[in-house]
């Protein structure tokens, strides 16, 4: 066990230990998976974990708040909502990659007439999503099979679509064919909306082509910079918990950046943090990016 990952649980203990409520985390069922090697279900301080791991990486595919189910818990999936939001009519979304389905939940309870439909790769985590996550719903389909190919045989055009398909077996790469970019935007209505997950890509040379493929044939586009530090403590004991003395020497793919691309005029940074204050004032999201050394201009450019 590393002296950082030492340090971050000492951290996190001697916290709830402050609050009277020391609990490790108790994990619910583990499998293994062709796509994502191991995958595990864990509660811990009152939310849900779906989390996976095989020799390329971690990944915390998905929490959900147990008390609040619809609620958005991670960071970055909060950002994926806010920049869903400033499409005017999300009606009718395609998301690629279920993961623990907590954008879909949020979704569907946000706006009452919406429809999702998700593509899942890995049939272990349909079966464990529709065990522990609460993804069933009259007004979300569930395809089993790979994301683009689905997306290429529907006859239907989507006004957004999510791209979140980060596997833990792909390794730390945002690359995207040619061919796939073609798909979405075949597939997306005059006024649609993109918002990917660049995933953990640490070569500059990967996010200036995806976002010059994304962007192409789009009016505007926005880069929003992904807040990772909760998502790797979290991941850390998360992960000695669910493979005890396994994870070690494994890296962590974390999300570093999201983009959203479409021809919305309101698709900004400016709009985006007016919608980003509303919201934390509503007390809808809790996003913190937790660098105060960051000012709004590094944490949204406009591309």
């Amino acid at each position: 066990m590393t002296r950082w990952f030492l340090a971050v649980l000492l951290i996190f203990t001697a916290i709830a230990a402050a609050h009277g409520n020391v609990q490790a985390p108790v994990v619910l069922e583990r499998v293994q998976s062709p796509y994502n090697g191991e995958l595990a279900v864990l509660d811990y301080q009152g939310e849900r974990f779906l989390i996976a791991q095989s020799r390329q990486g971690r990944v915390l595919h998905s929490a959900m708040d147990l008390a609040h189910k619809d609620r958005v818990v991670l960071g970055y999936t909060q950002l994926m909502a806010i920049l869903t939001a400033l499409h005017p009519h999300p009606d009718n979304v395609y998301n690629l990659g279920l993961g623990g389905g907590a954008l879909t939940r949020f979704h569907l309870h946000e706006y009452d007439k919406s429809r999702v439909d998700s593509a899942e790769i890995d049939p272990s985590v349909v079966a464990l999503d529709m065990k522990y996550f609460d993804v069933t719903n009259p007004r979300h389909r569930i395809f089993e099979g790979e994301g683009f190919e689905i997306l290429q045989r529907q006859t239907a055009k989507y006004n957004v679509i999510w791209v979140d398909d980060i596997l833990s077996k792909k390794g730390p790469k945002a690359f995207v064919p040619a061919s796939q970019l073609k798909t979405l935007h075949d597939r997306l209505l005059d006024d649609g909306m993109i918002v990917a997950n660049l995933g953990g890509a640490k070569n500059s040379t990967y996010f200036s082509e995806v976002e010059q493929g994304f962007h192409r044939g789009y009016s505007h586009a926005i880069r929003i910079k992904s807040p990772v530090f909760k998502i790797g403590a979290s991941l850390n004991i998360l992960s000695e918990a669910a493979f005890p003395g396994k994870s070690q020497n494994i890296p962590a793919m974390l999300p570093t950046y999201l983009l959203a691309v479409g021809n919305q005029n309101n698709l900004t940074c400016a709009r985006f943090w007016d919608l980003y204050h509303k919201w934390i004032d509503e007390k809808k999201i809790s996003v913190d990016w937790d660098q105060t050394n960051l000012n709004t201009g590094e944490l949204c450019q406009d591309l």
